[in-house]
């Protein structure tokens, strides 16, 4: 199997540098226009299947991407991204306006500061490398996937 990986087109929310984490926030007109991109570089290519995050961002890249292919979409949940507790919906300048910076503590220590109510970062590995197993167990090692998911 040869895993090719793909992150999900502009949201309106990355836009507006918002932290959406598990929040399911659509594309950006930028964010389509990113997948039509993203499916001109996929012709000539034999995707077996679409492995996709299950918010709407991952699902609408995939979807506009292979418009037409016939490549089958599978969400799975282990694909979702990591969920950024109270920072949700907050800008990047909120976050860093609080008392000690928690955005630049956890870009400089993120298995140290999560943000509070966060997912941590051990389990979103363990999640990812779950999901990674299932992919492998479905899908015949000739064949190639795309995976599209989310990421902050």
């Amino acid at each position: 199997m040869r895993l090719l990986l793909a992150r999900h087109g502009e949201s309106v929310w990355n836009a507006e540098r918002r932290f959406q984490g598990r929040t399911d926030v659509a594309l950006s007109e930028r964010g389509r226009a990113q997948a039509l991109a993203l499916g001109r570089a996929l012709r000539g290519h034999r995707v077996a299947a679409a492995y996709v995050s299950p918010f709407r961002r991952a699902r609408e890249t995939a979807e506009v991407a292979l418009a037409g292919t016939g490549v089958p979409l599978v969400a799975l949940d282990e694909l979702r991204e990591l969920s950024l507790g109270e920072w949700e919906g907050c800008t990047v300048d909120e976050v860093r306006g609080r008392e000690g910076d928690p955005y630049r503590a956890w870009l400089l220590a993120p298995n140290d500061c999560p943000p509070p109510g966060g997912e941590p970062l051990d389990a979103v590995s363990a999640r990812v490398r779950a999901a990674m197993d299932r992919i492998s167990a479905r899908t015949p090692t000739a064949r190639r996937c795309w995976w599209w998911r989310t990421a902050a």
